[in-house]
């Protein structure tokens, strides 16, 4: 049955694949033009430099993504869905070492970490499947997958250093990448690590953000915290619209209304039973993660980008998939403590009801974010293919069409 569950798991994958197939198109896109092409350029002339692999690119460093991509591209002609590919591959990575996570830290069967597959593929995320340049978003989720799962096999010098290798990388991949130092803080907490290694990754937190900062000049267009605290109301909304997004529909403020109803329900009664917040490790660190994610670009972009950008939806799949765990492992709980006279009928149905709840909420969001990733997805191979004519016609077309 292991073995059954562990195959199953590959069904969100092999559909990624064929999503990226069937309406990926190569063709440079947005930020590719003077993000990753001219990296390319310049390693196919032999004339590139450090410099250019670390320098800014708006609020991130991308150094890693800058390597990969421009020996990718430097190698393929710029094959933009070979790069999508490569993404593909890097979630899949993603996906194999959040299941071996949550296996060690929960034991939950592989058949039952089946929807958690397709949260991780979700098509709703559509930007970061079939825009090339978004590798660097999918590179530190797996950076962060890496971090957890080193820091759960406990107080050594090998996992943390490989803990502190995933957390440099992802700094230097993209802005949202620092925030692996503040969730690694807490998760190691929650695993039990003795504060002289918390200190050490404080101070190393210190050191990767100074080096990110230094030189860096001014992060960008940004609404600004000082806005966002006059607007207190309109942020909300804006972070509320953020978390909903993955739901596939129109109605971003209420799904994330429900969906932070959900989490806060899941984490009271598991708080109720005074059961250890160490079991919710996982779970807390992909939320945590989410949650940050969401407030830097809240930070950031209140009036600047539209919230229910599929782009940010992989984040905060994330957090989805973390409700899940909790479901799944109040679910597992109940049911292990049937018949335990200091719980009682009541606790235990209490646990089941708000976990079946939980889950339906789960897979609801993966129907409607695949769905809905179906018809972006087709409307992204329509607009692409009309990038493509413009490039192969760029001689006679209007300029005001190529901007």
């Amino acid at each position: 049955m292991v073995v059954l569950g562990y195959a199953f798991l590959a069904v969100p994958v092999v559909l990624d694949f064929l999503y990226v197939h069937s309406f990926g198109v190569n063709v440079p896109f947005e930020d590719s033009w003077n993000g990753s092409l001219p990296i390319a350029k310049a390693m196919s002339s032999g004339h590139i430099y450090l410099a250019q692999l670390y320098a800014p690119h708006t609020d991130n460093r991308m150094f890693f993504p800058n390597l990969i991509l421009g020996l990718l591209d430097s190698h393929t002609r710029a094959n933009a869905k070979i790069d999508m590919y490569v993404s593909a591959l890097i979630m899949t990575g993603s996906l194999a070492a959040l299941v071996w996570l949550v296996r060690r830290a929960t034991g939950l069967h592989p058949l039952l970490l089946l929807p958690v597959g397709f949260l991780v593929f979700d098509w709703v995320q559509v930007e970061n499947l079939l825009w090339a340049f978004q590798l660097a978003w999918i590179l530190v989720i797996l950076c962060l997958v890496v971090e957890l799962l080193a820091f759960d096999h406990g107080p050594r010098y090998g996992p943390f250093t490989l803990a502190v290798l995933a957390a440099g990388v992802a700094s230097y991949s993209s802005l949202q990448g620092l925030l692996l130092w503040p969730v690694g803080l807490v998760f190691a907490a929650l695993c039990g690590w003795r504060r002289r290694w918390l200190a050490l990754w404080t101070l190393l937190a210190a050191v990767a953000t100074t080096v990110y900062l230094w030189n860096f000049g001014s992060l960008g267009a940004s609404s600004g915290l000082k806005y966002d605290l006059a607007h207190p109301y309109q942020t909300l909304l804006y972070l509320l619209q953020l978390i909903g997004a993955v739901s596939g529909t129109q109605a971003l403020i209420a799904a994330g209304v429900a969906t932070v109803i959900a989490l806060l329900l899941g984490l009271g009664v598991w708080l109720a039973r005074r059961a250890p917040l160490s079991g919710l490790r996982v779970p807390l660190a992909l939320i945590l993660m989410a949650l940050l994610f969401d407030l830097l670009v809240t930070e950031g972009r209140t009036f600047l980008a539209v919230p229910g950008s599929s782009r940010y939806t992989t984040y905060n799949l994330l957090l989805v998939v973390g409700m899940y765990l909790i479901a799944m492992q109040l679910l597992v709980r109940s049911l292990r403590s049937q018949g335990e006279p200091s719980r009682g009928p009541t606790a235990g149905a209490v646990d089941r009801v708000v976990g079946a709840l939980l889950i339906t909420g789960c897979l609801a969001v993966v129907g409607g974010g695949m769905a809905a990733g179906f018809v972006a997805g087709q409307q992204y191979e329509a607009s692409r293919e009309a990038g493509v004519t413009l490039l192969r016609e760029y001689r006679t077309v209007p300029p005001a069409e190529l901007s």
